[in-house]
This record gives structure tokens, sequence and C-alpha cells, in this order.
């Protein structure tokens, strides 16, 4: 169950009644660590933790020297980003990450964001319920000596099954 700030402020008072941290996990369906973990954050610091709210490594603020570099380097070689980020690398010798680089490109209007990639993309694993329902063979000859291996593969487990 995902926790929002409603969800925290009710595991806090159930806490504070004195109900046992199993049974508030089990009534919120989250493990007894995470409960542990909100009521262990509220007894230090006597407010209710903050969830979603600037979380994660904060953003490095924009460089202008970057973006010189950058668009020096666009203008040069005529790059995507990922590409770029190896010349800027070869050429300038610093280090800037392609995400970085689309960032300055997409500021000067150079880059756009493709409708195409902002999707999620489905994710299709090729397996099957039961061993040996499925598998499949690689095959390969060494052209230097008479060596000849087959290799069977089960897709369900995927083991080397022969």
């Amino acid at each position: 169950m995902k926790l929002d700030q409603r969800k925290i402020h009710w595991i806090i008072r159930q806490k504070q009644k004195g109900v046992t941290t199993k049974q508030i996990a089990l009534d919120m369906k989250i493990s007894r660590r995470r409960v542990q973990q909100i009521w262990k954050s509220y007894a230090e610091s006597k407010q209710e933790p903050a969830i979603g709210e600037n979380l994660g490594r904060p953003r490095k603020p924009f460089d202008e020297h970057e973006a010189q570099v950058v668009g020096e380097g666009y203008r040069r070689y005529r790059f995507g980003a990922r590409m770029l980020e190896v010349a800027v690398r070869k050429v300038f010798k610093i280090r800037i990450s392609h995400n970085r680089i689309h960032m300055y490109l997409k500021a000067a209007g150079l880059a756009h964001k493709d409708p195409k990639k902002q999707k999620r993309r489905k994710w299709v694993r090729y397996e099957r319920k039961h061993s040996l329902s499925a598998g499949h063979i690689d095959w390969h000859e060494s052209g230097w000596s008479d060596l000849k291996v087959c290799v069977i593969i089960d897709d369900a487990s995927l083991k080397n099954m022969a």
C-alpha cells in the first residue's frame, strides 16, 4: 500500500495509543519495519515524516561554463547528447553526462523531447510455465578446429539442458 501523509498521521496516532507494530502493519498492509521507521523518525524529530517532498539527491545548478562547452561542441559536431558526451570528454577534457548535456541542449532550443520515448515500454519475457515446454538451441562450429557445440536451453528455467 502506498503511504500518504494522512496514513502516516494515522500510524503515529495508533502507536501513541499503544497499538502494536505488528497490528498496525497488518492493518495498513505494509511491513513492520516500515512502521518502525516512521515511528523512529517521529520520535527523533517530533514531526511527522514528509512523504514525497524534497526527496533524493538535489539537482546540480545550471552551470554557464558547461552550457558554453556544450553549445560549442554542438556547433562543431552537430551530435546528439550521447555522442556529444564522448566528444566533449575528448576535446574539452570535461566530463558531462549525456542527460545533463541534453538538458543544456533543450534549454538552448537545440533538442526536444521525443513523445515516443515518454511512454513506458511493455516488457515481455519469453518464458513458459513448465520446464521443457519450450526451449531453444544454439549451434556453434569453430572455424579453426573440428569442434562443434550444440546447447539446448530451457526457456522456463533458463538452464542449459544439454
